[in-house]
């Protein structure tokens, strides 16, 4: 190529002169043009990238991505990824007394520290031992998640427990819960995060009002649809009204973890959402701070 001639350079990504992010603003080829061989590979990189983008367009490369996995699709765009994670903050109220992560000094001392924010509650109870949140099986933490629409039934009712008449009517319209699941429970008590008053919802005994899940549904999905975990956008699993809290000694008993404070539960499909769950790992902890994703079909 005679100097002085007309080359794309390596602002190829760039391309202000062109208006267009993916074409390159022209140079010259040369020393008079500055591109020389130290420009090279940078060039090369980029017009890779430019026939990766051409293959993307014509359709060359969907059905490799088509046959691809959630995350492999995650990683090249096609899928969105929704934070399910309210964040930790430094105090969160419990009637007068404030919760404070610099209060976490001792393992003996970790429960504050595990209240904040979303959180998993690992199957574990001083009485009756199990399995604390940093021993919890990792392939656990994955699954395909399986959300119920409530919103409507918490409307007409705050303390509404969910029903296995409510996950038959799913699987009615969806197919068979599927195995190693994470069943999200989306009541729209997430709305009022972090509003503590309303969050918590007390009545005037003192007891919190909120949704849950039933212990019959809870044992149904347990000893029937064999789940990894439930999960839910309120304080608790249990309904808030529950006096004893059946469902948590349920999930204890058979292993199975509970995910509190979800948020963005709406953003989901009924199904076909990858989850990933990823719990702070505190030795010997009953549960911890999580950050927990979902991975859109």
């Amino acid at each position: 190529m005679e100097e002085g001639s007309s080359f794309p350079g390596p602002d190829l990504l760039q391309g202000p002169a062109s208006g267009f992010p993916f074409l390159p603003a022209q140079k010259t080829f040369g020393p008079k043009g500055g591109f020389g061989e130290a420009d090279m590979p940078g060039y090369l990189s980029r017009l890779r990238f430019l026939c990766f983008l051409i293959l993307v367009g014509t359709g060359a490369l969907l059905p490799g991505l088509a046959q691809a996995g959630s995350l492999e699709r995650a990683l090249a765009g096609w899928s969105r990824v929704i934070d399910l994670t309210h964040p930790a903050k430094s105090s969160f109220e419990r009637g007068n007394e404030a919760w404070r992560p610099e209060s976490v000094v001792t393992p003996g001392n970790l429960y504050p520290f595990e209240a904040l924010g979303t959180q998993v509650e690992a199957p574990l109870s001083p009485e009756k031992g199990g399995i604390s949140v940093d021993k919890i099986p990792l392939h656990q933490l994955f699954g395909p998640a399986v959300v119920l629409n409530m919103v409507d039934r918490v409307q007409a009712n705050p303390d509404y427990a969910l029903t296995v008449e409510d996950l038959l009517g799913w699987e009615r319209k969806n197919g068979k819960i599927p195995r190693k699941a994470v069943v999200l429970m989306l009541t729209g008590w997430g709305r009022r995060w972090p509003d503590t008053a309303r969050y918590r919802n007390m009545d005037e005994r003192g007891a919190m009002q909120f949704p849950g899940f039933s212990r019959d549904a809870a044992e149904f999905l347990q000893d029937k649809r064999w789940i990894n975990g439930i999960g839910i956008d309120t304080p608790g699993l249990d309904p808030g009204a529950s006096p004893n809290h059946p469902v948590r000694e349920l999930m204890i008993q058979g292993r199975k973890y509970q995910l509190k404070n979800l948020a963005n539960l709406d953003k989901l499909p009924s199904k076909g959402a990858k989850l990933i769950v990823a719990p702070l790992p505190i030795e010997g902890g009953s549960g911890a701070p999580a950050r927990v994703l979902a991975i859109l079909p």
